[in-house]
C-alpha cells in the first residue's frame, strides 16, 4: 500500500513541477510582451499565481514520504542523534497535525464555494472546482504526512 501511495505522490510532484514549468513560461511570455510590445499579457499573474500554488501543494505529498520536509542536513551534523531524533519527530508530528487542519478548512472552503456562481477577476474560472482541486491536493498533502509519522514510529527508512 505505501508503494502504491508513493506512486500516486512521485505522480503528483510530477505534475506539479508541469505547473511550474507553465507558470515560468506564462511569466517569461508576459515579461517579454511587456518588453516588446509594452502590453502584458493580461492573465499572466492570475495564472502565474494559481500555478505555482498548485505546484507546490502538488510537490508536498512526496516530500513528506521522503521526510524532506524535516531533513536539514546542518542541524542534523551538529546534533547528537538522539536530540536530532526528537527535532525530527517535533517536526513530523506538527507537519501531520497542520497538514490536517488546513486539510480541514480547505474542505470546508471548497465546500462553500461549490454551488456558488464565483469566478477569477482575469481568467473567469469558476473558483468552486479550483477549492475542490486545492482540497484534494491539501488531503493528499495531509495523507502523505501522517504516513510520514506512520514511518517514522516504525522506524522504516524506505520509500
Amino acid at each position: 500500500m505505501r508503494k502504491v501511495f508513493a506512486r500516486i505522490f512521485a505522480g503528483a510532484s510530477m505534475v506539479g513541477g508541469l505547473f511550474l514549468l507553465a507558470a515560468t513560461i506564462v511569466t517569461g511570455a508576459d515579461v517579454i510582451s511587456r518588453w516588446l510590445l509594452n502590453q502584458p499579457v493580461y492573465f499572466a499573474i492570475e495564472f502565474t499565481a494559481l500555478s505555482i500554488g498548485a505546484g507546490v501543494l502538488l510537490a508536498f505529498p512526496a516530500r513528506f514520504m521522503q521526510r524532506e520536509n524535516v531533513a536539514a542536513q546542518l542541524i542534523a551534523s551538529l546534533l547528537p542523534q538522539r536530540v536530532y531524533r526528537l527535532v525530527e519527530l517535533g517536526g513530523i508530528v506538527i507537519s501531520a497535525l497542520l497538514m490536517i487542519y488546513v486539510a480541514y478548512v480547505i474542505v470546508l472552503q471548497a465546500n462553500d464555494k461549490l454551488g456558488l456562481s464565483e469566478r477569477t477577476p482575469d481568467m473567469g474560472l469558476p473558483t468552486g472546482p479550483l477549492w475542490a482541486f486545492a482540497a484534494a491536493i491539501v488531503a493528499l498533502t495531509a495523507v502523505g504526512a501522517v504516513i510520514a509519522a506512520f514511518r517514522f514510529f516504525n522506524r522504516d527508512e524506505t520509500v
